[in-house]
């Protein structure tokens, strides 16, 4: 399908510049379909990308047409064609806008007249790309998109930015004879023309564009429950049954916590190892994974949880702001939690929060939180602007999460999360959203608030220091407990594990919001020791996580 062209343009339009714009409100235009035909040529380690998209007014404008735009990154990608085909309205220009303090380009369409709300715009373009950024790229032996890069069309604002990507719709891919493809959707379409197949995925569910091309086999094997999962691998492997099984299992037991899972399947990419730097990537309906990843099995299960898990958080729910980053990298890292939680028991899932695992990431978890804020790149997890802010939502934001939960319980912390995704499915929500939600699901717990404003707005962690001594004849136990981090005073709800010489252990609950607390607990025989927050309910300092951060 080649556009039908009206108005023609050669402009660069780089996504990032209005997409990190501080937006009052979501942007009116919306994607209803999107139609991609991907000419791929590994030689000159470019493509060509034509397509048809349909636009719908939700809302009222100032002015009279959306801005279109590409690239989030780099400059990966320029226009060659771009026209309006419906309506056939009499319209001034599509012509290059100048982005104010950043040498960019958009591309505004702009009637005579504003559209009533409803209108919809159907566009047709054709664009080519050129080099390479972090998860765009095209060469010899391999290439592979993601919708995050923004490599075509999206419709906005200059007041709003630039909204979701998602729609349903196509993608074709054109590509060498012994190449096989993934994009979101159901395979479609198979044809061989000469050198070139030709492959069509289409998806009835509204989806951002990703998609991976190389000399792939695929490899569909049985899962638990009824998600099918497939492996696209460079060399087939018995083993990736057994991590097949798992994967569905995982998904499975994210499925009972956060509801029904967003796509209808599931596939596995493996991407060649020098090709990319991150180890994983999830796409709406897949995963791109590297070579060396993929083959070690000691991290198989927080990887594939994780990158499942963004299918809700990150990926259909999209999240916008200062602090978006709990309810995307946070929530898919506690995805992983919950998989581990139900496929291997809780003591597992609280060593993994504590410690990761073999295989996985060594600094998310509490272990390596204390590393990244000893290293004086700590931020509130409101805010995750720096460099660390990844591993920061994947370490102490994991912990958020567990902290919330336990709060909370299982049925309002989920349900919470369930709210969330329902009132946001297809949008995206932001920090404040996300707290709305919770304060609604906790009205007697009064002090919700103050909770979320310790842990979301300050950087650091609790260090207590806990003494003890037997009274009244070995009849009760005295405990002090005093706040030694720098800072204010937190507010705490503590658990003490008093284990005494009879072989039991007297559980006791202590509130903490001052810098020193002593509470004096009877004891039915003579106290032995005292731990703190046995269960591992709060992130505090341990002499297991290193030095402390004072």
């Amino acid at each position: 399908m080649r556009p039908r062209i009206g108005l023609a343009l050669v402009v660069f339009v780089v996504f990032a510049a209005l997409a990190s714009r501080s937006a009052p409100a979501q942007t009116p235009w919306s994607l209803t379909r999107v139609d991609l035909e991907v000419d791929l040529d590994p030689a000159k380690k470019s493509a060509r990308v034509r397509g048809r998209s349909t636009l719908r007014l939700g809302g009222e404008l100032a002015d009279a047409g959306p801005l279109i735009g590409v690239n989030r990154r780099e400059p990966i990608a320029r226009f060659i064609e771009l026209a309006v085909v419906a309506p056939r309205l009499p319209h001034a220009a599509i012509e290059p806008a100048r982005i104010e303090g950043r040498p960019s380009e958009a591309a505004p369409i702009r009637f005579d007249a504003p559209l009533p709300p409803g209108s919809e715009v159907t566009i047709e373009f054709e664009l080519e790309t050129s080099g390479r950024s972090f998860q765009f790229v095209v060469d010899p032996g391999f290439a592979l998109a993601s919708w995050v890069e923004s490599w075509y069309p999206i419709p906005g604002t200059l007041e709003h930015g630039f909204g979701s990507a998602a729609a349903p719709g196509s993608t074709t891919i054109r590509m060498p004879s012994g190449w096989r493809s993934v994009a979101p959707g159901t395979l479609a379409e198979v044809s061989e023309r000469g050198s070139e197949r030709i492959e069509t995925w289409v998806t009835e569910e509204p989806a951002a564009r990703s998609f991976a091309a190389g000399p792939l086999t695929r490899v569909d094997v049985a899962s638990p429950g009824s998600l099918p999962v497939s492996f696209f691998v460079l060399t087939p492997s018995p083993a990736y049954a057994a991590r097949a099984e798992l994967l569905g299992r995982a998904i499975a037991a994210m499925e009972r916590r956060f509801g029904r899972y967003p796509y209808p399947s599931w596939n596995v990419v493996e991407v060649p190892e020098d090709l990319i730097t991150f180890a994983a990537g999830a796409e709406q309906g897949f995963i791109m994974v590297r070579s060396s990843v993929l083959a070690d099995e000691s991290g198989a299960l927080p990887l594939f949880a994780h990158e499942a898990a963004h299918a809700w958080w990150g990926n259909r729910m999209r999240v916008r702001g200062p602090g978006g980053r709990m309810m995307g990298e946070a929530l898919a890292q506690y995805g992983a939690v919950v998989a581990i939680e139900a496929l291997e028991g809780r003591e597992a899932s609280i060593e993994f929060l504590r410690f990761s695992r073999e295989g996985y990431s060594p600094v998310q978890c509490a272990l390596g939180y204390f590393y990244i804020a000893r290293r004086g790149e700590d931020e509130p997890l409101a805010v995750l602007r720096g460099k660390s802010g990844h591993n920061l939502a994947d370490s102490k934001g994991m912990w958020f999460h567990h902290m919330l939960r336990e709060r909370m319980g299982d049925e309002r912390y989920f349900g919470a999360l369930g709210a969330l995704f329902e009132r946001f499915d297809g949008g995206s929500a932001a920090l404040d959203d996300f707290r709305a939600i919770v304060l609604a699901a906790s009205p007697d717990d009064s002090g919700m608030e103050a909770f979320l404003a310790q842990w979301l707005e300050r950087t650091g962690a609790p260090e207590i220091g806990v003494s003890w001594w037997s009274v009244d004849r070995g009849k009760g136990v005295e405990i002090t407990l005093e706040q030694k981090q720098a800072g204010e005073p937190y507010a705490l709800d503590l658990e003490l594990a008093i284990d005494l010489d009879d072989g039991s252990t007297v559980i006791e609950r202590a509130h903490l919001d001052a810098r020193s607390h002593t509470i004096r607990v009877e004891v039915p025989s003579r106290a032995l020791g005292v731990r703190l927050d046995p269960q591992h309910r709060l992130l505090v300092w341990r002499p297991e996580y290193g030095p402390p951060l004072r």
